[in-house]
Formats: structure tokens, C-alpha cells, sequence
């Protein structure tokens, strides 16, 4: 594929598949299927076909057990893409399997005219609208499918019986025109959502095609599983699927040019309470190693779809070779409350703030968050000391260690503490420098807040009751436990008791006090899962709210675990530092035996 063809592939978000992948989960569907029904007499759709690599997939595997090439093309495999110059070559790429030989040109021209189309699979009506017109709408100049126009004898059939591919991933942030555009068809006035990956709607589109007891099987990004923009698109697949088979490959790079983790899935349209799910962990595995990893699946372990749904999020489990966490026990989200920092905005003067304000010097200087000297320099009453909160800045918090003394000091300063500024004349004169700036703020156009109150200050209880702070960004999960004050900002989560109000059903009776919990989230094994499932930028690991709610807490009540690492956790920074190996050896013992029975009750097995 020349430089010019490529550069647009990825300006639409589409990374072509390698083809060891494509024939791997060709193989896997149809294998699976052929106990359904004879899978010669399946209709296959890929609906982001590019230049055919499943298209091409599936004629491979069907021309091993069947005749007649151009039959085999005209019955059973279709393609959509919104890129001409991919259709173009898969037309040709297909032209070649079946041969010139083997029926009339005119005839092989009609087929691929009729199978492979060149339009948008997102905008046009499915098999339930009545109305088979585009409407008009394109999409980076392509047309819009009308699927029951130009595919009649399928939608009398009720549908595709396998949508297969690599739909192409995009947020709407990067992309912004082309979700509107999709917006405003039948599709995306029913499922667009804030945040959501363009594959999402993809997966509605295919399940839309498929007939029931269809199979839908993509290769997509893993980080939906847990993700909040993904929830319909979660709630849909447990309402209304069965999943069958799920492959994650960890860290693994599958494409060239392409960071980031993914994973496969097969789904069958209608629910199987019964099922079992298969989870298949190649995260370990070599990558001179995964294609013959992925045709064996020599590591399976067994989810029912309750399990695997429960919470709201797609719960996989990182199988690594010493047991990892298992996922029997509540979700941490669903036992305790989970919330940022307060967002200042700004906490600083930074350059950009600086230009605005037409004073270079400013940069640098404290808006809300102040240096002591700061404070000391701004001559504040009594009144105006007492709206001083300790904060802690991101290196004053370490893993199990917090700095003794705060690193600035916040001006706390909220509808409640602050309603006006009449009795706050220094803290008025302070903040005055950058009001130009500070009634550009969102809120403050809208009448949320005043423009001297902090962004979100969220409820001053986050930061003095008992709580374990979260890093969110490091090349390591990052907790402590903290129990005075520590106020901290929009980069480190706070997790705290829920109030009575806010308690959710499931028993608390087996949870971990919040001490223990920070000597979890600290372990090994805790550090296994989240590089399961959190997100890798660059070195760092992301760890997102939706990501630590979902986090697996031990399933049976423990009180004497709870105390040794509760112990544990307080006592962790007078540890000597020729006595870490054996703590952490300690710590890691400890939280496997909190889960290993649950883990033994779910364990894995070759397959």
C-alpha cells in the first residue's frame, strides 16, 4: 500500500489487520460454528473490510472444504468500506482467489460489484428501519449504506450469520465533525454517547446485522471493559448476547505502529445463561510466539456470563503464572466510594496563563496552591487563615509513605466557606491579579460558581476522614493510607468509606478496612491486575477511576489478615531498607492467602 493510501487509513482511525490474526479468528468462528450448521451456507460481514484481510480470510477457509470459487464468493462473504481505494484492491484481491478461469469476467465483475461495496456502514438504516434511503448523509465522502436495500435476500433471511473485522478506533475529541455527522443518523441518536470510541458503534451496527444466534467477532482496544463511555455498549452485550470467547494479549504490540493493548472477542446474538465464557490469556506469551499461541489457545480459564458481567463492567481476569487476583469477591467501587482530587484550575500561574494575563513573571506563582513563603508574603487575617487547607503535591505522596508535612497550602474556597469575599480583603487582592483568567472558566460563564471558588472542590470530608490515596499516572500503582488532613489534587484518586447514604447493598461485613485495602492495592498480585487492565501511556500506567472501582476485593471476611496488614500498611515507612525484600514477601503472602481460596475455585486449565 503506497505512503499516500496508508496516511488515510490512519487519519480514519483504521490500522490494517495482519493476516496470521485475521486467519486465526477466521478459524476460531467457523470451527465453533460448523457444530451450529454447515458454515458453506453462512453469509460473512466484514463492515470495515479495508483491503479484504478477513474477506480473504474466510475464502481461504471455506475453499478448503468446498468448490466452486465464484459460488463460494457470491453466497457467503461481503464487505463494506468507507475508503474506495480499499474496495478497489480487495475487489482485485478477490478477482485473483477465484481465478480467470473459472467463470464469466462479466460475472465475477457483477459479484464483486454486488458483495463489496464502498460506503459508510454507520450511516444508512438497518434490516428494523422502513426506510432504505441514505438520507443524504456521507462520511469522508462516502455514501451511506442502506443495508436493506442493497443486501434484500439477507435481511429476508434476518440477518448476517457472522460480522467479523477490525472497526476502526477514534474518539470523538479527534474526530469531532465525524460524530456529528454520525449523530444525526438512526444509529447515533440511539447509542452516541460523550467519550465514546468510534468501534463502539461498530459493535451495535454489527449486532443490528446479525440474525439471532449470529456470531460478532472483532479485534478491538481492551481499555472498554471498564470504561463509563462504554457502559450502553456493556449493558447491551449482557442483555442481549452470550460471550463466548475472549483473548487478551496484554502489552503484545499487534500492529505495526500502534502502541497499546488489545484484545479478541466472539459473541452469539441471544442470551445463554449457562455459557461459559472462555478467557484466553496470551499476555505472556513471546510475540515471535502469539500466532501459534493463538491458533492453540493452550491457556483457558472459564467465566460464567454472570461473572463476567457483574458491576456494570466486563470482568476479565489476568492469569499470570503465580495467580494474580481472582474475581469472586465485590468490586471495590461497589464497597467503597471513589473520587479525584479537587480540580483548582488553576493550582498555578503557568505560561500559557501568563501570556493571557500579559506578565511573563507571573509563571510560576501560586493562584490557589501556595508555597508557604507565599502565604506568609499575602499577610492574611485569622479569618482568611482559617480557609488554609494542607496540600499535598504528587511527590510528597509515595508508595505506602506520605511527607509529614504538606507541601503547600490550598485556599479552600467554596459556595460554603467562601459565599463572598467581603471579610477576605488579602485573599480578594491575591486572586484579583487573575480574574481575567478565572471568568474564562466554565462554570463561571454559567453561573455555577464565583470566579474566586475553586473548580471542583468536591466535599471536604474526601480529605479528612480516613481514606487511601491513589497516584493516578507512575510506572507503578502508588497507594497510602492516610488519616489526617491530606488534600491533593485532580491527578490522585481518594477512596473513602461510603456514608450511609451512599452505601451500596452488597455486605461490607468481608472488606478490608481501609488500611489493609492500601496494603492490597499495594501488593504483587494487585499490581498484576492493574497491568491488566489499566491503561499503558508511554511508561506510565493509567490508572482511571473506572478502572480502580472495579478492582476484585477478597470475597470471605478475614479479620486476622485484615490486622497483619493493616499493621502492615501503618508501619511500612519505619521499615528498614535492608528489610523491604522480607516485607514485601510478607505483604504478598499475606493478600494470597486473603484470595486464594476463591482462586482455587476458579482456577485455570489447559485446554
Amino acid at each position: 500500500m503506497n505512503r499516500t493510501v496508508l496516511s488515510r487509513r490512519r487519519s480514519l482511525g483504521s490500522y490494517y489487520t495482519p493476516e496470521w490474526i485475521a486467519r486465526a479468528m477466521v478459524a476460531r468462528c467457523l470451527i465453533a460454528g460448523e457444530s451450529r450448521r454447515p458454515v458453506t451456507s453462512w453469509r460473512m460481514l466484514d463492515p470495515a473490510c479495508g483491503d479484504g484481510a478477513f474477506v480473504l480470510a474466510v475464502l481461504e477457509h471455506l475453499g478448503r472444504v468446498a468448490a466452486g470459487r465464484l459460488s463460494l464468493v457470491r453466497e457467503c462473504v461481503f464487505g463494506v468500506d468507507a475508503d474506495p481505494v480499499a474496495i478497489d484492491s480487495l475487489r482485485e484481491r478477490v478477482a485473483a482467489w477465484i481465478g480467470c478461469d473459472s467463470a464469466d469476467g462479466k460475472e465475477v465483475k457483477r459479484v464483486l460489484a454486488t458483495n463489496f461495496l464502498c460506503g459508510d456502514a454507520l450511516l444508512g438504516p438497518d434490516w428494523a428501519d422502513s426506510n432504505t434511503e441514505s438520507s443524504g448523509l456521507s462520511f469522508q465522502d462516502s455514501p451511506a449504506i442502506p443495508w436493506p436495500a442493497a443486501f434484500p435476500h439477507i435481511a429476508a433471511d434476518g440477518g448476517f450469520d457472522l460480522v467479523i473485522g477490525n472497526p476502526p478506533y477514534r474518539r470523538e475529541l479527534n474526530a469531532k465533525v465525524d460524530f456529528d455527522r454520525i449523530a444525526a443518523s438512526p444509529l447515533g441518536r440511539r447509542w452516541r454517547r460523550a467519550r465514546m470510541d468510534l468501534w463502539h458503534y461498530f459493535l451495535h451496527r454489527g449486532l443490528d446485522l446479525l440474525k439471532p444466534g449470529g456470531t460478532l467477532c472483532y479485534i478491538v482496544n481492551s481499555y472498554w471493559t471498564g470504561s463509563t463511555a462504554a457502559r450502553p455498549l456493556i449493558e447491551r452485550l449482557a442483555s442481549e448476547t452470550t460471550m463466548d470467547e475472549v483473548i487478551v494479549f496484554g502489552a503484545s504490540k499487534l500492529f505495526r505502529d500502534v502502541s497499546g493493548r488489545h484484545m479478541i472477542f466472539r459473541v452469539r446474538k441471544g442470551l445463554d445463561a449457562g455459557a461459559v465464557c472462555q478467557i484466553v490469556d496470551l499476555s505472556g506469551v513471546a510475540p515471535a510466539e502469539l500466532e501459534e499461541e493463538l491458533t492453540r489457545s493452550s491457556l483457558a480459564r472459564g467465566v460464567s456470563q454472570q461473572d463476567l458481567w457483574r458491576g456494570g463492567h466486563m470482568r476479565i481476569e489476568a492469569i499470570d503464572p503465580r495467580g494474580g487476583l481472582p474475581d469472586g469477591g465485590p468490586s471495590l467501587g461497589e464497597v467503597f466510594e471513589v473520587r479525584q482530587g479537587i480540580a483548582e484550575n488553576p493550582p498555578f500561574v503557568t505560561k500559557a496563563i501568563a501570556n493571557v494575563l500579559d506578565d511573563p513573571s507571573l509563571a510560576g506563582r501560586g493562584v490557589f496552591v501556595l508555597t508557604e513563603d507565599e502565604v506568609e508574603s499575602l499577610g492574611l487575617s485569622v479569618r482568611e487563615r482559617s480557609l488554609l487547607r494542607p496540600y499535598f503535591a504528587l511527590s510528597t505522596v509515595e508508595r505506602f509513605r506520605l511527607a509529614p508535612q504538606p507541601s503547600h497550602w490550598l485556599l479552600y474556597l467554596t459556595k460554603k466557606s467562601a459565599s463572598t469575599l467581603d471579610e477576605l480583603p488579602r485573599i480578594a487582592s491575591h486572586l484579583e491579579r487573575y480574574r481575567a483568567v478565572l471568568e474564562r472558566r466554565r462554570e463561571v460563564a454559567s453561573g455555577a460558581m464565583a470566579w474566586w471558588h475553586l473548580h471542583w472542590p468536591r466535599e471536604e470530608r474526601l480529605f479528612t476522614a480516613p481514606r487511601v490515596l491513589c497516584m493516578q499516572m507512575g510506572h507503578v500503582p502508588r497507594f497510602v493510607f492516610a488519616d489526617r488532613p491530606t488534600f491533593v489534587g485532580f491527578s490522585q484518586h481518594v477512596i473513602v468509606e461510603r456514608t450511609k447514604s451512599r452505601a451500596n447493598k452488597p455486605s461490607e461485613s468481608g472488606s478490608p478496612s481501609l488500611a489493609a485495602l492500601s496494603a492490597i492495592l499495594n501488593s504483587s498480585p494487585a499490581r498484576v491486575w492493574f497491568e491488566a487492565h489499566a491503561k499503558r501511556r508511554g511508561a506510565n500506567l493509567d490508572i482511571s477511576g473506572s478502572v480502580l472501582k472495579q478492582f476484585p476485593l477478597p470475597s470471605r471476611r478475614c479479620p486476622d489478615l485484615d490486622v497483619q496488614l493493616d499493621r502492615l500498611a501503618r508501619g511500612w515507612p519505619a521499615v528498614a531498607s535492608d528489610s523491604l525484600s522480607d516485607a514485601e514477601s510478607q505483604l504478598d503472602r499475606l493478600v494470597d492467602s486473603w484470595y486464594v481460596p476463591a482462586r482455587k475455585s476458579s482456577g485455570s486449565n489447559r485446554t
